[in-house]
């Protein structure tokens, strides 16, 4: 069963420690489907094998499902590709956990004035932890990111799962998302049996 994965305060991606690949790395700093945006910060090159065009079209996909995506929400967000070192960091400073995860999110929710749009915040996914649960619950690691970045995103959206109820609600909403993309329901006791959200 996941465990709570959201942060209260937010850090701010250009801050961040790592060597960041910006100029040289074939991962755009952008993903764009109108009217929603995702910003994205490479902080670990080993991610490049795993972020290309396949996951952005299939990301879209799943997230033109969520219902506050079809009731107007316009989403903006970034995505912080990074190791091990860092999100134990993170997971320190912001959750006094001495250890690293898989993914972390950090609401935001600042509106830009100009637009209207509102920022939603951004989710960190490790590639330390992400490959080692794949290979472990024999999946590939591009579907295992696709769930866990759409995990992360329903956590800026307000969805939670620390309460039974609350958990069927996102975990019955995340299956029927990934099922869009063909991905199998990672909760399914037969699909991924040790799966732990952290």
């Amino acid at each position: 069963m996941p465990t709570d994965d959201i942060q209260t305060e937010h850090p701010e991606p250009d801050s961040l420690s790592g060597p960041g690949l910006y100029n040289t790395s074939p991962i755009p700093e952008l993903w764009i489907s109108t009217p929603h945006s995702c910003h994205l910060h490479l902080q670990d090159d080993r991610w490049t094998e795993v972020i290309n065009g396949s996951v952005e079209d299939r990301f879209w996909q799943m997230i033109a499902g969520i219902p506050e995506i079809v009731d107007g929400q316009v989403l903006n967000l970034g995505f912080i590709w990074t190791d091990a070192d860092h999100i134990t960091a993170l997971n320190h400073d912001f959750r006094d956990k001495d250890k690293p995860t898989n993914v972390l999110s950090f609401p935001d929710g600042d509106k830009d004035p100009e637009t209207g749009e509102i920022y939603l915040g951004d989710v960190f996914l490790c590639w330390d932890v992400m490959s080692d649960e794949a290979a472990e619950q024999h999946v590939s690691l591009q579907h295992h990111t696709l769930h866990l970045m759409l995990h992360g995103v329903l956590h800026l959206l307000g969805y939670d799962h620390i309460a039974p109820n609350e958990a069927n609600e996102m975990e019955s909403l995340e299956a029927q998302l990934l099922a869009k993309v063909g991905i199998a329901n990672p909760y399914a006791e037969t699909s991924m049996p040790n799966e732990v959200i952290s």
